[in-house]
């Protein structure tokens, strides 16, 4: 808003908003949806449309470390996909049994060893891909000028570059 130009706010940084069971956020069940408690896609719109008229960039904080152990994923079809649910009846036959870090065959790492919090393993290609496509998605739709990447010593240099270089190609500025 205006009174926040006038304030010298030259960016507004977001916590998580990614729907999650928790307050804090940082363990996100759906990468494209914004939780209810923060609004909706059309409130964000506004937040950057309104922003940007003011000369105000906005950040969001991007948690691709870990996530909820009820994280689901829209497949090709538009199906959602309880990835963890799949994980636990398919074990390592499961298409998203390197998408996380596994302490055994039976137990995957948790963050700060919370089983509810898996550690996602972004040097894999479908769960790096994954992702990247959400990066470009929210960059893109609601024209977010950057991200904080959540535990990004923990994340790899790889996948850090491939999100730089798909930003840098989107970039509107």
């Amino acid at each position: 808003r205006d009174y926040l130009k006038e304030l010298g706010v030259g960016c507004i940084y977001m916590t998580p908003i990614f729907q999650s069971p928790s307050n804090h956020k940082y363990n996100a069940t759906d990468y494209y949806q914004i939780d209810t408690a923060f609004g909706d896609k059309k409130d964000l719109k506004n937040l950057s449309d309104e922003a940007h008229k003011n000369g105000i960039q906005i950040i969001l904080d991007g948690v691709f470390n870990h996530c909820s152990d009820e994280l689901k994923i829209k497949d090709e079809n538009g199906n959602y996909i309880d990835i963890f649910s799949d994980l636990k009846e398919n074990g390592k036959k499961s298409k998203f049994w390197n998408w996380v870090e596994w302490e055994n065959d039976s137990h995957w790492r948790g963050f700060a060893n919370l089983s509810h919090m898996p550690i996602l393993n972004t040097e894999d290609n479908d769960c790096a891909n994954y992702f990247i496509n959400v990066v470009d998605y929210w960059t893109k739709e609601f024209n977010i000028d950057g991200w904080r990447l959540d535990v990004a010593n923990e994340i790899g240099t790889t996948f850090i570059k491939k999100i730089r270089d798909r930003i840098s190609s989107t970039s509107k500025n």
